[in-house]
């Protein structure tokens, strides 16, 4: 297994940072993250 198979401590993958959940959950997730920094 590559480092591009885990993610980074942001929770994402590869190159491009993308993260591996459903497009449509994102805005869930943003919303989710924020208040968790808060």
């Amino acid at each position: 297994m590559n480092h591009h198979s885990l993610p980074d401590k942001r929770g994402h993958f590869g190159a491009f940072g993308g993260k591996f959940v459903p497009e449509t959950l994102m805005p869930a997730l943003k919303e989710l993250e924020e208040a968790y920094l808060e």
